[in-house]
């Protein structure tokens, strides 16, 4: 199972789901959606946040918030 936290600077792929439930109603409600195209802008230093661009917007999400989001290969 390959997460955001796996994502290389620049690198696409497409959100496929969530592999914490805990986490899922707060990532929906920032536009985190199946479906939506997913990139790593930057990583932040010493384990500190990722940026990444989803659909439209960059936001930034703590390791374990980009650890449960699941992808795949851009369609």
């Amino acid at each position: 199972m390959r997460t955001a936290l796996n994502l290389q600077s620049n690198e696409l792929a497409e959100v496929a789901g969530f592999a914490d439930n805990r986490m899922a109603p707060m990532l929906l409600e920032l536009g985190c959606r199946p479906g939506n195209s997913i990139r790593l802008v930057r990583k932040g230093y010493f384990h500190g946040p990722l940026y990444l661009k989803i659909a439209d917007r960059v936001l930034a999400f703590r390791q374990e918030e980009a650890d449960s989001i699941i992808l795949t290969e851009p369609s």
